[in-house]
């Protein structure tokens, strides 16, 4: 299996062709090639090393050709042509049967209906194939489309070609990570997924059967579908994941198996959350509105209190660790201007408002001050307090901001923290009943 790419050429027609016909890297010689369908059908080797074939079209006016393809449907604009690339592993093939490949590609992909110049590249330990497609048919006008179904028959053509032609796979790195998934990991942040494989490795470490397991993540407040591979929905997904997609070498059905036999003891970890110390000659003032709400929702984190045992997250909360930084910060802020009503934020959202349009008319009285200033000394003060005021201006927009999350986080925040007080009631009135 070769590994392929695509992808459209706006700039140069003619700088592509030129790229993808060098000499230096397809050892081409100055004579005209040969018609291609001549060439194919007769499957015959071109002499002296000539790496370079044309396609519904000749190699010394290609460029010409497509060109007039385009004008006579009236169609010069807009993407010119499509350059893809067939690259095998090196050592394993020759120029010749590289190039034979790529012919064979380039026809059954593109040859009924494109003008194609398939050009062989020998300069790297790679040897690898470059494909230029006019983006517009010479049979009907239509233009070619790269998306994922036409790049899914590029690759699927490709493996199937050289699965025939007896070479062996290249596998690609792999699928790219989600930007939001690669900076949480970079920076050492938790995403729902590792929050999700937390819950697993707990769930396993005191499960001496599968059903000991499936009931340890139903107490950890997952639904468990049991098919080809098991999966498994947290209460705050809306999809299952399957356990093997999380880390193949941990949670694949032969290990999670494996690894459940192996398991001797039953842990001594508790399910139930961690309870704090209660010390009633201790008296301290009762928090109320915003304060109160999220100094409990951070409790039903178990961030804090920070001297007791740490209690685990609630489930309905797991998803929420990517926005604790966030929470916590507005925490902090709710405390250090004691905002604990509706109205208290209002107000202060409308003094943040207000500073921020007096420090903006601050800041343009200084920019029309340094446009008719002459002394350069004065003009250097004045950048340094437009500076002064853009640090200032940008802090203030900070707290805006922070002001606009509270107000939009508290609502469902109370509505999830009111849901887990009344099934925490109905968990406690269920023991004194037992």
């Amino acid at each position: 299996m070769a590994i392929t790419a695509i992808w459209d050429i706006k700039d140069s027609l003619k700088r592509v062709i030129n790229y993808a016909a060098n000499k230096e890297k397809t050892e081409i010689e100055d004579d005209d090639l040969m018609n291609s369908i001549q060439y194919i059908s007769h499957d015959v080797k071109t002499e002296d090393k000539q790496y370079v074939t044309g396609i519904n079209c000749s190699l010394k006016t290609a460029y010409d050709e497509m060109t007039a393809t385009k004008r006579n449907f009236g169609k010069e604009s807009g993407i010119l042509a499509f350059h893809a690339v067939q690259a095998f592993m090196p050592g394993e093939i020759t120029p010749e049967k590289a190039h034979e490949i790529g012919i064979e590609l380039a026809n059954k992909l593109w040859g009924n209906r494109f003008e194609v110049i398939v050009a062989t590249h020998t300069d790297k330990k790679h040897i690898h194939s470059h494909f230029v497609i006019n983006s517009v048919s010479f049979v009907d006008g239509k233009r070619y489309y790269d998306n994922k179904k036409t790049y899914y028959e590029f690759q699927k053509t490709s493996d199937q070609l050289c699965l025939e032609y007896g070479l062996s796979v290249i596998t690609p790195k792999g699928k790219k990570e989600p930007y939001a998934l690669w900076y949480a990991k970079k920076n050492g942040k938790p995403t729902n997924r590792s929050v999700i494989a937390q819950d697993v490795e707990i769930a396993l470490e005191s499960s001496l059967t599968m059903n000991d397991f499936i009931k340890n993540l139903s107490d950890l407040g997952y639904q468990v579908k049991q098919g080809k591979h098991m999966s498994i929905k947290p209460s705050w997904a809306k999809t299952y994941y399957r356990l093997y997609k999380l880390d193949q070498d941990k949670y694949s059905d032969e290990n999670l198996k494996e690894r459940i036999l192996n398991n001797n003891f039953i842990s001594l970890k508790s399910f139930a959350p961690a309870r704090c110390d209660y010390h009633p000659e201790i008296k301290k003032r009762k928090l109320k509105g915003f304060k109160a709400l999220y100094f409990k929702y951070l409790y039903l984190f178990g961030v804090i209190p920070k001297d007791k045992p740490r209690r685990r997250p609630h489930a309905s909360l797991k998803n929420e660790w990517q926005y604790l930084d966030e929470i916590s910060r507005e925490a902090t802020f709710i405390g250090r201007y004691s905002i604990e009503t509706i109205d208290d934020l209002n107000r202060k959202i409308d003094e943040l408002k207000s500073q921020i349009h007096q420090k903006s008319k601050q800041r343009s009285a200084l920019y029309y001050k340094k446009k008719h200033c002459l002394e350069a000394d004065q003009a250097l003060k004045i950048d340094q307090d437009r500076r002064i005021l853009n640090e200032q201006i940008k802090e203030l927009r900070k707290e805006l901001k922070t002001c606009v999350n509270i107000k939009e986080r508290s609502a469902p925040m109370q509505k999830k923290v009111d849901a887990i007080e009344k099934e925490e009631a109905k968990k406690g009135e269920r023991k004194n009943v037992r």
